[in-house]
Formats: C-alpha cells, sequence, structure tokens
C-alpha cells in the first residue's frame, strides 16, 4: 500500500465540499511512476472551512516496490461550494 497524509488549506472566502484530490508519486529520476485519486464519493463528508485546514489520508494499492518512491505531489483537482446545492 501506499499512502499519502497531509493537510488541505482554504483560502478562499467560500466552504469546499465534496474535495476531489490527486496525489502523484515519482521516482529518485522525477518520473511519475504511480496516481492515487480520489474524488466525490470518498471525500463527500469533507467540508473545508473558509480560511481553514483540513487534514486527509488517502492510500492505494502500490503498484512498484517502495524503494522506488522518492517524492510525491497532492492536488486538489475538485470542489463544490458548500452552500450550492446539492
Amino acid at each position: 500500500m501506499v499512502s499519502v497524509v497531509g493537510v488541505i488549506t482554504n483560502q478562499t472566502e467560500f466552504a469546499w465540499k465534496n474535495i476531489g484530490l490527486e496525489a502523484q508519486m515519482f521516482n529518485q529520476a522525477g518520473q511519475l511512476i504511480d496516481v492515487i485519486q480520489v474524488g466525490d464519493p470518498s471525500y463527500s463528508g469533507v467540508v473545508v472551512m473558509p480560511h481553514a485546514e483540513a487534514a486527509f489520508k488517502i492510500s492505494s494499492k502500490a503498484t512498484h516496490p517502495e524503494s522506488d518512491y522518492a517524492s510525491h505531489k497532492v492536488a486538489v483537482g475538485s470542489g463544490k461550494d458548500f452552500q450550492v446545492w446539492p
């Protein structure tokens, strides 16, 4: 398994819900070797209030040996305004 733990920081005036995350894992040469994507269904209960933070953990089955994983980058790929229905 490969897991990424981090903190989402919302620097906007709007609360976020239904957050989609993508973690990209790289080897020592900087080549992309694995990706974890988490969309609305898994994180639909997470809300990040304006100017606040929320911790997260995402995991997936590793596609390479542990020694291949040298670095990672995480991005918020999507999110919705908490005030908008649904």
